[in-house]
């Protein structure tokens, strides 16, 4: 949050807002104290993924309000929170991405486009307003002797927790790794900048529900998840969940 606050390193974003005549509201004073995001979004561990996506709701309530995401090259975390926030959010979104190499051409270009489609957008009524998807966190009992379960080939380990499963009458089987090294099917449906492990088991996901046959109602994902540390993989279960949902998959 402190490169909001730095104009060397934010590339004086802040003013060129209010030059443009719009007030620039940082995260930490926004009134999100009354947002309760743990919900809709229960494994969201990073405070300030907490306050970004709280903030979202802010802007949903709010018809006059609009959300700048100022992010950096590789920043791990911000690769998952951003496209969670991009999902959730019902109106004009602007992230913009800084590296070394950032100039002030391509920000103010970014700034005017972005304005310009608030401008539109405050001028014409919503025809749509998209839903906001609760994850939805399925457990064993809801699977049990119904539904095979599909974990994705994330270690060799996998295949001995299949077996417990399946030794419990729990059905279950480990996911085939993806033929294609470079995951064009996983990376066409997220940003650049996720952890590759990310790409490998929603690679493994898609690949399967494109397979002839497939049903919905037969088979389950598991992914691995956790509510706390800097690895990302506490956010994998929430990030897949809105991406096929997005594809009609519950």
């Amino acid at each position: 949050p402190y490169t909001s606050y730095d104009a060397n390193v934010n590339n004086d974003i802040v003013n060129k807002i209010l030059d443009a005549g719009y007030l620039a509201i940082p995260l930490e004073l926004a009134p999100l104290g009354s947002i309760d995001i743990s919900k809709q979004m229960p494994k969201m561990y990073w405070i300030q993924g907490q306050k970004k996506l709280a903030a979202i709701e802010l802007l949903n309530k709010n018809k006059n309000l609009f959300g700048i995401d100022i992010t950096y090259f590789a920043c791990g975390p911000d690769a998952q929170i951003n496209q969670q926030m991009r999902c959730r959010t019902q109106k004009p979104f602007l992230t913009v991405e800084m590296d070394e190499h950032t100039g002030d051409a391509g920000i103010d270009t970014r700034l005017q486009a972005f304005f310009n489609t608030v401008k539109s957008y405050l001028g014409i009524e919503a025809k749509q307003i998209s839903k906001v998807f609760s994850v939805k966190l399925k457990g064993l009992n809801k699977i049990k002797g119904k539904n095979i379960l599909l974990i994705p080939p994330m270690s060799k380990h996998n295949n001995a927790f299949s077996a417990v499963l399946n030794a419990y009458k729990i059905r279950s089987r480990v996911l085939e790794v993806s033929p294609d090294e470079t995951m064009e099917r996983a990376r066409s449906c997220t940003c650049g900048l996720v952890c590759t492990p990310y790409l490998h088991t929603t690679e493994a996901m898609l690949n399967f529900i494109q397979k002839p046959g497939f049903d919905q109602e037969k088979f389950a994902f598991f992914q691995a998840t956790t509510d706390c540390g800097p690895c990302r993989l506490g956010q994998y279960a929430s990030l897949e969940s809105l991406l096929f949902q997005k594809k009609g998959i519950d």
